[in-house]
C-alpha cells in the first residue's frame, strides 16, 4: 500500500468517525431532553421546587471595565464557576435547567410551561 492509498483510507475513516460523532451528539441532545422531561414529571409528583439558571451577557459598562465572564454553561443542567486571581479556583453548580445568554424568552418559558400549576377552585 502506498502513501496515497493510506491517506485516502485514513481520510475515509476520519469522515466516518466525524459522522458518527455528529449522530452521537444529536442522540445525546435528544436523551437530555427526555431526561429533563422525566425529571420534571418526577419533581411534579414530589411537589419539589425547581431552580433554573439563565445567563445574561456582560453589559456595556462591564465590558468597558474589563470584566470577564466567570460562569460557563457546562451542559443543560450544570454551570462551572472559574475564578481567576486571587482565588484561582473552580466549582460546579447543578440546576434543574440552565439557559445560556443566547437563549430566547420563548425557549426559557417554553421549558417552564409544563411546570405552572393552575389552582383549582373548590365549589
Amino acid at each position: 500500500m502506498n502513501l496515497t492509498d493510506f491517506l485516502k483510507q485514513l481520510n475515509s475513516k476520519v469522515d466516518s468517525l466525524s459522522a458518527q460523532l455528529t449522530q452521537l451528539e444529536a442522540r445525546f441532545m435528544e436523551e437530555q431532553l427526555i431526561r429533563k422531561k422525566y425529571h420534571n414529571q418526577i419533581q411534579d409528583m414530589k411537589g419539589t421546587i425547581r431552580v433554573f439558571c439563565r445567563f445574561r451577557p456582560l453589559g456595556k459598562r462591564e465590558q468597558e471595565n474589563g470584566d470577564v465572564t466567570v460562569l460557563h454553561k457546562a451542559d443543560a443542567f450544570s454551570v462551572d464557576l472559574q475564578r481567576g486571581a486571587p482565588h484561582n479556583d473552580s466549582r460546579r453548580f447543578e440546576f434543574d435547567a440552565v439557559f445560556g445568554s443566547d437563549s430566547s424568552q420563548e425557549e426559557v418559558f417554553g421549558d417552564c410551561r409544563g411546570l405552572r400549576k393552575v389552582p383549582t377552585s373548590s365549589a
